[in-house]
């Protein structure tokens, strides 16, 4: 399996932050323009939390909260388990699982890298799932002159 780094390579740059005192509907455009299930939260310029739809559901609208007054800092989540960038696909899901949560945020050192979801782990193990079976569809055989020849099934 990659990296964690890869991973998020390959999902591209982040887009989505916002700031902890913005309000909780900001947030929810924000997700709505991207169609987005969470959004960064940023406090000066440092990665703070993330806020998830999940967030905004039990947080304020369960709540009987104003989104428009609800700060992101109120209901933001800032209490996930990080990774290091250089740790594998498969440790990540052994934390995901473990800590029963949707999203990691990455760090390089103590740089705020971005974040690994749920999704992103599936895609990862989807993808190695299919190049296993792949592989496992060749065969190897040797032709007259004695040359290996690879047969696709």
């Amino acid at each position: 399996m990659r990296t964690v780094k890869n991973i998020l390579g390959q999902k591209g740059p982040h887009f989505h932050y916002i700031d902890a005192s913005s309000s909780a509907l900001d947030a929810l455009l924000l997700m709505q323009s991207g169609n987005l299930s969470y959004v960064i939260v940023m406090d000066k310029g440092k990665y703070a939390g993330v806020l998830s739809e999940r967030d905004y559901t039990r947080k304020v609208l369960l709540q009987n909260k104003n989104a428009a007054t609800t700060k992101v800092s109120e209901i933001m989540t800032n209490d996930l388990p990080a990774i290091d960038s250089s740790s594998t696909a498969e440790k990540a899901m052994i934390l995901m699982n473990g800590c029963q949560s949707k999203y990691l945020p990455v760090f390089e050192e103590f740089d705020f890298s971005g974040v690994l979801t749920i999704h992103d782990l599936m895609r990862e193990a989807m993808q190695d799932s299919e190049l296993k079976a792949v592989a496992d569809k060749v065969i190897t055989q040797t032709d007259t002159a004695g040359e290996y020849v690879h047969y696709w099934i």
